[in-house]
């Protein structure tokens, strides 16, 4: 098989569809565990570091991207898809089924990947303002519309609801399931969201 970037970008194959649900899978479960382990980090100390909360935000945007580049626009238009990004609409035979990110989750989860993965003046605003603070992140304002949206196309997936031409072993439907429950679980997806 050869490498998509020697290529012009073009439909997904079957075969890239169905090795995708691996990487979907490992964000998913990745977003997951650093959000339980920054919990538990918590318990013992009150500085849970830096480290854990920027994993949590990295795999936030992933996921948060993969669920929103693909939506057609407000004005009924459809995105272009830029060079060979994974988009829940490849995958998921309805993923618009569920709603949208509301505007004001898009903007605290693009407010949050600003923060974490683009250097700008604002950061040393923050600090010749002596603001604190600003830095001081509350999960509750980003995680609860993620993992509701994560939760939504893990039922979706375990239960077979994929593009016509995909089929999961299985094994591959009850991993889903699986991690459907644990997002149950997850304190942070029985928060409220965002108004």
């Amino acid at each position: 098989m050869s490498c998509r970037s020697n290529k012009a970008w073009g439909p997904p194959s079957y075969e890239q569809k169905i090795a995708i649900f691996k990487h979907v899978y490992y964000e998913f479960c990745e977003l997951l565990w650093h959000t339980e382990y920054l919990i538990l980090m918590q318990a013992y100390r009150k500085e849970a570091g830096n480290a854990t909360t920027e994993c949590i935000a990295l795999h936030s945007v992933v996921i948060y991207k993969f669920f929103e580049d693909g939506r057609p626009r407000p004005n009924g238009a459809l995105p272009t898809r830029q060079q060979d990004d994974v988009w829940v609409s490849d995958l998921e035979c309805d993923p618009y089924s569920s709603p949208a990110f509301s505007e004001p989750e898009k903007q605290i989860i693009e407010k949050r990947n600003k923060e974490i993965a683009h250097l700008t003046y604002s950061r040393a605003d923050k600090d010749i303002a002596g603001d604190k603070k600003a830095w001081q992140w509350k999960l509750d304002d980003f995680l609860p519309p993620i993992l509701r949206r994560m939760h939504h196309t893990c039922e979706v997936f375990a239960n077979g609801r994929l593009a016509n031409d995909i089929n999961l072993s299985e094994n591959e439907l009850q991993l889903w399931q699986g991690l459907k429950s644990r997002i149950e679980a997850s304190r942070f997806y029985r928060s409220n969201p965002i108004a």
